[in-house]
């Protein structure tokens, strides 16, 4: 087997073609060109003798199906009397038995004949682009998601600030109360003041038992109100608002911090 490989050597220096050149054009590795002509073909990779043969052969300038036809001879994948078939001839008078080319794609040749190596770099290029160019994609998702939903600010309101503007907005509703009704002969008789005695104080109140509203009154605020007949007031704590009903202060409900309720009319207090 050792003088086919030394043969293959002779006939490549005969036409003056250096393992370089063939290293040029069939990109394959030396060691494995060196190994082809040693007859060492243990160091080629399993599988890849036949192609790395094939491009050897292309590339010396020899016939490479004898070549590779004496390689299956040798290694004993193949006998000499199938390395040429014998073809009959006809008999007299015998027509000769037609034959049809079959047309066989030889997908061996064609993968012999690619440059693996090649090939094995860019596949891991390719590899490489799509997770970079995935990892991209999805961060940018990430920027565009974060640019259209900011996260939400939050921001602390003193309690003193939240009575000031639940106040200002009752105030608007008086306003407008008031406003209403001088468009009608009834002039409201009740204009009651609420001041603020403790830290913090609920307020619920039904006014003329139509308007209904909630409330804080703070220690030192003032919320003033209007009705026509009466309003129902209940408290969080009793001693904690100061009632003031058309300029006379009425003082507290009770003394003590329990919830209370009562009703302020034009005679002034009215407990339940």
């Amino acid at each position: 087997m050792k003088e086919f490989f030394e043969s293959l050597k002779e006939k490549r220096q005969e036409k003056n073609i250096s393992l370089e050149d063939i290293h040029q054009k069939s990109r394959l590795p030396l060691e494995y060109l060196e190994a082809i002509e040693s007859g060492n073909v243990n160091v080629l990779p399993p599988g890849y003798e036949r192609i790395y043969l094939r491009r050897y052969a292309k590339e010396a300038g020899l016939d490479v199906e004898e070549v590779l036809n004496d390689f299956d001879v040798f290694t004993g994948n193949r006998s000499p009397k199938e390395s040429k078939p014998v073809v009959e001839k006809p008999q007299q008078g015998e027509k000769p038995p037609s034959t049809t080319p079959k047309k066989n794609v030889n997908l061996n040749n064609y993968t012999e004949n690619l440059n693996l190596d090649r090939i094995h770099k860019v596949f891991w290029i390719a590899l490489a682009v799509i997770i970079v160019f995935g990892a991209g994609y999805f961060t940018y998702q990430q920027y565009v998601s974060n640019k259209s939903n900011p996260e939400l600010q939050v921001r602390e309101i003193p309690t003193s600030q939240l009575i000031r503007e639940k106040n200002q907005e009752d105030s608007l509703a008086t306003a407008s109360v008031i406003a209403a009704s001088q468009t009608e002969t009834q002039i409201p008789s009740l204009n009651i003041e609420l001041r603020g005695l403790a830290e913090k104080t609920w307020v619920g109140e039904i006014r003329d038992e139509q308007d209904t509203t909630d409330y804080f009154i703070s220690q030192g605020i003032i919320h003033r109100l209007q009705a026509y007949d009466r309003v129902e007031f209940r408290l969080g704590k009793a001693n904690g608002i100061e009632i003031w009903l058309n300029g006379k202060n009425l003082g507290v409900y009770a003394d003590h911090e329990r919830v209370a309720n009562f009703f302020v009319t034009r005679e002034g207090i009215v407990r339940n």
